[in-house]
């Protein structure tokens, strides 16, 4: 009987302690797998909607530059050289309708400032910036005189 208990142990090791070892692996496998495939979905969405929101933010600003530019006050302005405080207006108006806006600036063909709309720095009770995205933009738009 003491001479038989190492075969039924090498028996049991070969029935029942591999497979289930192996299955083990295999499931972990599986589900490493499983869970690469969902993270990597998940960011490949994060990506696409954060590409998307900047997509939209530069067609957004694209149209309220081309707006800015073609409103009568500033082509006067660049015809007349007066008139400067509407185009001034302007400007603040385009900051109230895009407050992630830091500032916009008018740049003459020597690149002096002609005139400037800069946000105030909005902070909760805490100190914090309430604004989660903002950026910095200045128009440079060339005079023709």
């Amino acid at each position: 009987m003491i001479l038989s208990l190492p075969g039924y142990f090498l028996r049991f090791l070969l029935v029942a302690i591999i497979p289930v070892v192996m299955l083990s692996t295999g499931t972990i496998f599986v589900v490493k797998n499983v869970a690469l495939t969902n993270t990597n979905k998940r960011v490949t969405e994060q990506f696409s909607l954060i590409d998307a929101f900047l997509e939209d933010m530069v067609v957004s600003t694209a149209m309220e530059l081309s707006v800015i530019k073609g409103h009568n006050s500033f082509e006067e302005y660049l015809s007349t050289g007066e008139k400067l405080d509407i185009v001034k207006a302007d400007f603040e108006g385009a900051m109230v309708r895009h407050p992630e806006f830091l500032q916009l600036r008018y740049l003459d063909r020597n690149g002096q400032e002609k005139t400037q709309a800069e946000q105030t720095q909005k902070t909760d009770s805490s100190g914090l910036s309430t604004m989660p995205f903002r950026i910095n933009l200045s128009i440079t738009i060339f005079s023709r005189l």
